[in-house]
């Protein structure tokens, strides 16, 4: 992984922040940043 937990963090928790304060398309990028994640990690522990 290229990318550090921090940098991963930092990044979910701005578009957090502002889908919260109704922002759609943060609330979008941030669901879709997720389910990345969430799809690589399955992926690995399915293949194990």
């Amino acid at each position: 992984m290229s990318e550090s937990l921090q940098t991963i963090e930092l990044e979910l928790h701005a578009l957090w922040l502002q889908a919260l304060e109704g922002d759609a398309a943060c609330y979008a990028r941030a669901l879709k940043v997720i389910s990345g994640y969430l799809r690589r990690y399955l992926n690995r522990r399915m293949q194990s």
